[in-house]
């Protein structure tokens, strides 16, 4: 008889510490800790870098590309001689230089180690990354007292509605990467019929409120019940619509609503008027005689009941007043806040529109579609790195959208402020019932059409033409090429640099050659 202990230890065994490592190191927000990992990468494959150079997947070279193509479109727009903006295109090179390190060294890890070995490794760092999930909300609940915050009010709102975002896992970085890491792990390990796991992985899912990540989720298991199943298998997969429906239907209601109303499915009601000047209207003080009245009759009539009839009542407890100052949202009005209305302010930004007004993703298209239009010199290889659309762009405004950057070398082009940087502060400047991933810019289609031009969406092409044309040898990551051209359209996800190579290490597994490399 195995005792449990046992069996968890033999399991852990066969887990590769180092490359776990380089997994949450990688996924950590921070640029100094992504640092970190990539030189343990390079450090754990220094015997190999010959080898794999010499000969890369394909997949791998969409980032020198990248790298070449954005050296060539800074040069034809002109770019090196704006002030500062040497700094922000060093930046973007670097970003897809690290890429391409990535890329090669996940290579090296799919090649390198047994399949089991690295299989079992994600799955570790996948459910590492719920356990970290669940704290976070064990953290709230303690902050809150509340056993579901979803609906807790107090502290103005801080959570209720947006208790989800600060779920973020083991990346620290926002609630939505920690989601797609959640269904990278369950469209994969239902594949592997690693059903323990999948349920863990769902139930940390749920818990980021991630709307958009629930319904590409759900498109997956979908596509896998229909053409990947057994008539028992599509029994399981039907059970895990459950966590979907109960935190919809129960957990937060709520999140629904604001989904349709975010999106103009419904309009979003007036908010009731505040107590205290129902109160001080001429009106508020008659329902408040007439109520004082009514329960003055009332108070008298009980005191004129029998001397023999007894009522017992149960003594009411005091409860929070929902319509008090506590429990109404109240925005952000810290520094970061300001020195985006300020910069608002500066650009002369439009007026922040409604909830359920055209969504900004579809603005940001449409600029850049009335952008290449005014300049169809620019259609071919784009605007330059940084100079369009892009996280390192956002970054080097020096406003802290995308991280710190140096006060002395921001950067900002003409295109970009007038753009894709307005839109962004149009909403994100505004109310934070505007703060949406539908409401941003970012891109990474937009981003490779508007600095790279028709070129870096070609290359990008390629790269998926590539995973197509090897679909057959795909035995479990079919379903995460649909996933992946999805989210390239919600963010920048190259320049995260953490949920990709995780993607590209499980594609090179499925594509894995016969000969492989020897172990470091």
């Amino acid at each position: 008889m195995h005792l449990p202990g046992r069996k968890i230890r033999g399991y852990l065994d066969a887990v590769d510490g180092q490359l776990l490592l380089f997994l949450v190191l990688l996924c950590n927000v921070k640029l100094v800790v992504k640092a970190l990992a990539l030189l343990l990468l390079l450090w754990r494959h220094r015997a190999q870098w010959s080898t794999v150079l010499r000969r890369p997947q394909p997949l791998v070279l969409l980032y020198p590309a990248l790298a070449v193509a954005g050296v060539l479109s800074a040069i034809l727009a002109g770019r090196f001689s704006e002030p500062n903006y040497g700094w922000a295109f060093l930046g973007s090179e670097g970003i897809w230089i690290a890429c391409g390190i990535c890329a090669l060294g996940m290579q090296c890890e799919a090649n390198a180690r047994e399949r089991a070995c690295v299989w079992r490794t994600v799955e570790v760092f996948l459910m590492l990354n719920a356990f970290v999930s669940f704290a976070q909300l064990a953290g709230i609940i303690i902050e809150t007292g509340a056993l579901n915050p979803y609906r807790y009010q107090g502290n103005h709102q801080k959570y209720f509605i947006n208790t989800g975002d600060y779920i973020k896992g083991i990346s620290f970085d926002t609630s939505t990467c920690n989601a797609v890491l959640c269904a990278i792990g369950v469209l994969v390990f239902t594949q592997r019929r690693r059903w323990a796991t999948v349920a863990v992985l769902l139930c940390a899912l749920v818990l980021t409120a991630s709307n958009l990540v629930f319904v590409l989720t759900l498109a997956g298991l979908a596509y896998l019940a229909l053409f990947r199943s057994t008539r028992a298998q599509k029994s399981i997969l039907a059970l895990f619509l459950l966590p979907f429906i109960l935190f919809w239907a129960r957990i937060s209601p709520q999140n629904s609503s604001y989904v349709a109303t975010v999106l103009g499915m419904t309009t979003p009601k007036a908010a009731a008027a505040p107590v205290s000047d129902a109160v001080h209207s001429v009106e508020g003080q008659r329902e408040a005689y007439a109520r004082h009245w009514i329960d003055s009759v009332g108070a008298e009539s009980k005191s004129t009941a029998p001397e023999n009839v007894h009522t017992a009542e149960r003594p009411a407890l005091p409860t929070d007043n929902i319509h008090s100052a506590a429990f109404q949202h109240r925005d952000d009005s810290g520094a970061a806040r300001q020195l985006l209305q300020h910069a608002a302010v500066q650009l002369a930004t439009e007026k922040a529109p409604s909830l359920g007004s055209k969504p900004g993703k579809l603005l940001a298209l449409q600029t850049t579609m009335q952008w290449l239009r005014e300049n169809p010199s620019r259609i071919i290889t784009g605007n330059g790195p940084a100079a369009f659309s892009s996280k390192m762009a956002f970054k080097a405004t020096g406003l802290g959208i995308a991280g710190s950057y140096p006060a002395a070398r921001t950067y900002r082009s003409a295109d970009f402020e007038k753009g894709h940087l307005a839109l962004y502060l149009t909403y994100f400047a505004a109310s934070e019932k505007l703060h949406s991933v539908v409401h941003s810019p970012n891109s990474v289609y937009l981003q490779l059409l508007g600095e790279y031009g028709l070129l870096g969406l070609l290359l990008l092409a390629a790269y998926f033409a590539i995973l197509r044309r090897n679909r057959k040898r795909l035995s479990v990551t079919l379903p995460l090429i649909a996933l992946l051209a999805a989210l390239l359209a919600t963010d920048y996800w190259f320049e995260q640099l953490s949920v990709i190579p995780l993607l590209e290490l499980l594609f090179f597994l499925d594509l894995r050659p016969n000969a492989t490399y020897e172990a470091a």
